[in-house]
């Protein structure tokens, strides 16, 4: 009698392997219909302009500026160009549309503003990039605070750069910044990153991290 109870066992586990394949495959094919239906619809939304509430808008002000002469003088006249590079992207069109697909940009925009949109985007990142390596720059030959306008200047507009982030929360920690740390955590949680949760415990070892050796710094105003 072993076998025919086996066998019964056998057919049911079948079936629901079965059941469960044929579920799975209809959901499959519902997601797949529902892309391409999306797609197919967002290639026929007509041209709409962007609000000007989707553009960002830099804050940095004439004052970060240096001249050539003080970059020469701390012997990085590179960091002049990057800075220079930086001014003229700041007076591009930006845009960050980071947590939509192309399908999901023609469909508010339309198809024929996507060249234009991909063009704000690369903007950006470019805008991002160089704040973050021109600080880098500026940290290694010792200008702290003109590095850390920088910095919040990439926060501000919204850079998932990790480097961005820890370079910063490792000033406010020197400065004893714990409250400035804190929000950059915050900022971090709603990163729609691959690293952030790395980003994150960095930035937990650096909030806890022993800082006793600059005990005498004053705080920086945040």
């Amino acid at each position: 009698m072993a076998f025919p109870i086996f066998f019964v066992w056998f057919l049911i586990g079948l079936f629901i392997f079965r059941h469960h394949l044929r579920k799975n495959t209809k959901i499959d094919d519902a997601i797949h219909n529902a892309f391409w239906k999306k797609e197919a619809s967002s290639l026929v939304v007509r041209k709409r302009n962007l609000d000007p509430k989707d553009y960002i808008q830099p804050s940095l002000s004439s004052d970060v500026l240096m001249d050539q002469a003080f970059f020469n003088r701390i012997e990085a006249p590179d960091l002049y160009r990057q800075q220079k590079y930086l001014m003229e992207l700041s007076q591009k069109p930006m845009v960050n549309f980071q947590g939509l697909d192309n399908a999901d940009v023609r469909l508010k925009y339309g198809t024929a503003t996507i060249t234009a949109i991909e063009t704000y985007e690369n903007n950006f990142i470019q805008y991002i990039k160089t704040l973050h390596n021109l600080a880098q720059g500026l940290m290694a030959v010792g200008q702290e605070d003109l590095a850390r306008l920088y910095l919040e200047e990439g926060i501000a507009v919204g850079s998932d750069i990790r480097g961005n982030f820890t370079l910063l929360a490792t000033i406010y920690k020197k400065h004893q910044q714990q409250d400035a740390i804190n929000h950059l955590y915050e900022i971090a949680k709603d990163l729609n990153t691959l690293t952030k949760n790395k980003l994150l415990t960095e930035l937990d070892q650096i909030k806890l991290g022993d800082n006793t050796e600059d005990t005498n710094q004053k705080p920086l105003p945040y």
